[in-house]
């Protein structure tokens, strides 16, 4: 306990004697994201930051969402239609998310050696990240049922920070895992390149790229006899996330939305979250239980999986020369406009075969 705070104080006293810059800001958005994962630690006056030297931050975080809700608003058109075209495919194939369900058991020390293997075959480092989030014990196993894990990007303090659901007889521990490590890399690109939103639709691209990639590893080594019953699982979630997309784009393309909150993500709307959610059913069938909020967040999920569906199809063709140029798209996508990244990663035919692959295989069976 100690030796936690006296990281902390140690991180305090050197923003406190920092200039006023945007370098102060990056590690007071870092020291609030480790006084979080040290939450024992949360009420403790000694590690609070006083409010003067936190309204700057306060300002970018404002601005930064700012800039990416405009962006969004004004390709709500697009997004819009994209997302319709999407529910078509599967409303066409009548894939109707509630009619399934999965959770698998697995051979744990096989997969615990499979899940460091696989950021070993990702490069040094992936793999150092990994390695040395684990000697710093900045991965902590979580008993509480009410989500599947988080990641915290606690650079330049340290590594970045994850917390997972303690649940190791299943899959859905290690492609949780993965993911979360997928959120530490993304962090590690981005480190010279930080925004401070709450809201960003590219913050998911990674981490649903490293579990596409990580049940292709499972697959290819024989790991695993199948990876049937997660995909499953991926598209369900995915025709979630658009579907709640779909419904939020119309809601901000009709001005609907108001009042966004930088830190929540919570918003006035005059049409009744009752109605929208009958219009979400009428249209696709279901929302699951977990997703009943019409959270912006689902914009995070709906976005970058698109592009992370783009990125995992050229990866299979080249992997050496598409992970570089992954890797470059990473480290700048946060400076891109949204009418060029839908224009260049957004692919209805990429995806309409993928659903379609996908619903003939489980169907199959």
């Amino acid at each position: 306990m100690e030796d936690k705070k006296s990281r902390l104080l140690k991180a305090k006293s050197q923003i406190l004697r920092m200039s006023n810059n945007k370098k102060k800001l990056v590690m007071i958005d870092a020291y609030d994201r480790l006084l979080q994962y040290y939450s024992e630690l949360k009420n403790n006056n000694d590690l609070d930051i006083p409010s003067e030297f936190t309204g700057k931050y306060g300002r970018y975080t404002m601005s930064d969402m700012q800039k990416i809700i405009d962006d969004l608003s004004d390709n709500a058109e697009t997004l819009y239609s994209f997302y319709q075209k999407i529910i078509d495919i599967y409303k066409k194939d009548d894939f109707c998310s509630y009619e399934y369900n999965v959770f698998k058991k697995i051979n744990m020390p096989k997969m615990a050696n499979a899940v460091y293997d696989f950021f070993a075959s990702l490069g040094n480092d992936v793999l150092g990240i990994y390695v040395g989030m684990m000697n710093h014990h900045n991965i902590l196993l979580s008993n509480n049922p009410d989500y599947a894990g988080y990641a915290l990007d606690t650079i330049p303090l340290d590594y970045p920070c994850i917390v997972i659901e303690n649940i190791p007889k299943y899959l859905q521990f290690y492609t949780t895992l993965v993911h979360e490590i997928g959120h530490a890399y993304q962090f590690y690109l981005q480190r010279n390149q930080k925004n401070f939103s709450s809201f960003n639709p590219f913050v998911e691209i990674n981490s649903l790229l490293f579990e596409k990639l990580f049940c292709d590893y499972l697959i290819n080594n024989h790991v695993i006899n199948d990876n049937l019953y997660h995909e499953l699982d991926n598209h369900i979630y995915f025709l979630n996330d658009v579907s709640i997309s779909k419904a939020l784009t119309k809601l901000l393309l009709d001005k609907k939305i108001s009042n966004v909150n930088i830190y929540s993500l919570s918003y006035d709307c005059s049409v009744s979250q009752c109605d929208v959610l009958y219009e979400i059913v009428s249209d696709c069938g279901y929302i699951m239980p977990n997703k009943l909020e019409l959270s912006l967040d689902n914009f995070h999920y709906s976005i970058s999986n698109i592009i992370a569906m783009y990125f995992h199809e050229k990866l299979k063709n080249n992997f050496d020369l598409e992970w570089k140029n992954y890797k470059d798209f990473i480290c700048t996508v946060n400076y891109l406009p949204m009418d060029e990244i839908i224009n260049e990663y957004f692919d209805i035919n990429l995806i309409e075969n993928n659903i379609k692959k996908f619903i003939k295989s489980y169907r199959g069976r």
